[in-house]
């Protein structure tokens, strides 16, 4: 019959192995299905406005701009996330490491190194993790800061002059403002 150290451990296990799994069903593989999508139909739909001034076009540079702020301070939130996450597998693979050490003994030598390498297992897997997403945010973070100095670019020498017709320019804000949507390493924060 387990004693209450067995059961603790065993319940220690069980905790830590599905901390990782619930910590990272954020959708990810959906989630950059579902921003491509909503990237492109948004894409189509700015497209088929017709009629644009060039004040229009400007104000629509001016949304463009607030949407990237919004996009950046989800890159936080996202990053902020992420480190919690980190340190909630970490500290569960710390737990399991130390119960695993706890009940040493030559009685419970093998469920001591299993409950062991568990908790190291688990620690690697979370800091693993967080590397993947937190790279992926570097990149969104990088795209976002080039997007806006495009868009400041684009505002001043051809929006600002009206170097062409609304029309045209509209279609190439557009283009500009699907290319941030649709990049897969802002699928997390293009929601």
């Amino acid at each position: 019959m387990p004693n209450r150290l067995q059961k603790g451990a065993a319940g220690a296990l069980v905790l830590a192995l599905a901390v990782p799994f619930a910590v990272t069903s954020g959708g990810c593989v959906s989630g950059n299905r579902d921003a491509a999508a909503f990237a492109s139909a948004s894409r189509e739909i700015q497209l088929r406005q017709a009629g644009k001034t060039n004040a229009d076009v400007r104000a629509d540079v001016k949304r463009g701009l607030d949407e990237l702020v919004l996009m950046e301070e989800r890159t936080r939130f996202e990053d902020q996330r992420l480190r919690k996450q980190y340190l909630l597998g970490y500290g569960a693979g710390v737990a399991l490491l130390v119960t695993g050490a706890l009940i040493g003994g030559s009685k419970f030598e093998g469920k001591s190194a299993a409950i062991s390498g568990a908790g190291v297992g688990v620690g690697i897997a979370a800091f693993a993790m967080h590397l993947g997403q937190s790279g992926k945010l570097s990149a969104c973070r990088a795209v976002l800061d080039r997007a806006a100095s495009d868009l400041r670019t684009f505002d001043e020498k051809k929006v600002a002059p009206a170097s062409a017709s609304p029309d045209e320019l509209h279609r190439e804000l557009v283009q500009r403002m699907y290319e941030v949507r649709s990049d897969p390493s802002c699928a997390s924060v293009v929601r």
